[in-house]
């Protein structure tokens, strides 16, 4: 068999296993979402890498769920640039508001890149303007 781009490789499928041994659940502001500690770890300064990482004193709570009192609308992004470790500014919202609201919660995580990229975004919108 040849192999293409589209293969699945032993190390992909090593790589599934190992997600699929470290899920975990965050309840954020009511609304569960299910990541992996690796995708919470890879950037380490954040407030989520910090929360999960072996020495931290947050634990989950009886049902096995790291809670933070947050926005949930907000954080599809924060765990959208967590999964990629990008975020193309073109897919954030055009609205300021809303973007206002996003830095805050980026901010509050410690994501700075995340943090770059939005305060890229409200320039350029307010450029339009």
């Amino acid at each position: 068999m040849v192999p293409t781009s589209l293969s699945v490789g032993t190390d992909d499928l090593l790589k599934l296993q190992e997600a699929q041994e470290t899920q975990l659940v965050l309840n954020i502001g009511g609304s569960d979402f299910r990541t992996t500690r690796s995708t919470l770890l890879k950037d380490p300064q954040s407030k989520l890498a910090r929360m999960v990482s072996k020495d931290s004193p947050v634990r989950p709570d009886k049902g096995g769920k790291y809670f933070l009192d947050r926005d949930s609308h907000h954080f599809r992004f924060i765990l959208n640039y967590r999964n990629n470790c990008i975020l193309n500014p073109r897919l954030l919202p055009k609205d300021i508001r809303y973007l206002n609201e996003m830095l805050l919660e980026a901010e509050f995580y410690n994501l700075e890149g995340l943090v770059r990229i939005i305060h890229t975004r409200l320039l350029a919108l307010y450029a339009l303007e």
